[in-house]
């Protein structure tokens, strides 16, 4: 061996380029690890929220009865929805005499 012995030496002159390698390396692999921890935490919580939603949607979908998937909810959705009353009829050009006229109508159809 004079290989090894070459070997031995140049090892020597690269133990203290290793170690700076290492101490580089140390917290580098340390934010990785944690990093890669809070990403799959914020991924599960992300899985959650989505089955969680899921659920909701058919549980709407059942007390709809309806065979097809829902979008959200907009704000445009929101705001055409307030906009809407129930129970009222619009008011008509005839007004009171014409929706009078035909009240009587339709009891003589009766």
């Amino acid at each position: 061996g004079s290989g090894r012995r070459r070997d031995e030496v140049k090892a020597k002159e690269m133990k203290p380029v290793i170690g700076q390698l290492r101490d580089l390396q140390d917290p580098r692999g340390k934010d990785d690890a944690l990093l890669n921890r809070a990403l799959r935490k914020a991924f599960r919580a992300d899985k959650k929220e989505i089955a969680r939603k899921d659920m909701e949607d058919a549980a709407e979908r059942d007390r709809l009865n309806l065979g097809i998937a829902l979008l959200p909810a907009s704000a445009e959705d929101r705001q055409a929805a307030a906009m809407v009353q129930f129970g009222r009829n619009p008011p008509r050009e005839g007004g009171k005499e014409e929706e009078e006229a035909r009240y009587r109508a339709a009891k003589r159809r009766k």
